[in-house]
């Protein structure tokens, strides 16, 4: 809580508010545009996304979402720590969900540069759901708390995977 009122404006580094906007492209003719929000104070947040996978040919959409409780914790001076709970689903025709539970971790050598890693696993009805992500964190002290993040994210069930490259915009606050 000590680190929470008196972190600079735009720290990657336990957020009260972050918003993330993310476009990724899928091979195969395949794309997704996703947004995220993050809220919280101290060492608890919750996180809410909403992620949509399109296909031109054959035309087709399937929407996909997760909300999550966070426990976030700054681990060094540069590190965070975040575990995660909650609950996540798809959409097509038909609705399903289940349970997920992962981790995010972040290293900052500077205030203007990191890296990322999220893993998520989610259990819906018979079936494992992996969201694993890894990326890159770039913001120079003039985006005054804007960021960018390249990086590759990929989503599994069973033997279907929607995995690619993917670019993030995101401010934080």
């Amino acid at each position: 809580l000590q680190y929470a009122a008196a972190r600079p404006r735009g720290m990657p580094l336990i957020p009260l508010v972050r918003l993330d906007g993310a476009y990724q492209v899928i091979p195969k003719d395949i794309d997704a545009l996703s947004g995220r929000l993050e809220v919280g104070r101290g060492p608890f947040g919750a996180a809410y996304e909403r992620i949509l996978f399109r296909e031109e040919e054959p035309r087709d959409r399937l929407w996909g979402w997760r909300a999550e409780a966070l426990w976030r914790l700054v681990v060094g001076e540069g590190m965070r720590l975040d575990g995660a709970a909650g609950y996540m689903g798809f959409k097509r025709e038909d609705e399903h969900g289940g349970a997920c539970t992962g981790f995010s971790v972040g290293m900052y050598p500077s205030r203007s540069l990191g890296y990322e890693a999220d893993l998520r696993w989610g259990s819906i009805g018979d079936a494992t759901v992996s969201d694993l992500r890894g990326r890159l964190y770039l913001s120079p002290r003039s985006w005054r708390g804007f960021a960018i993040r390249p990086g590759y994210r990929g989503i599994r069930t069973g033997d279907a995977t929607l995995h690619g490259p993917e670019l993030t915009v995101s401010f934080t606050w």
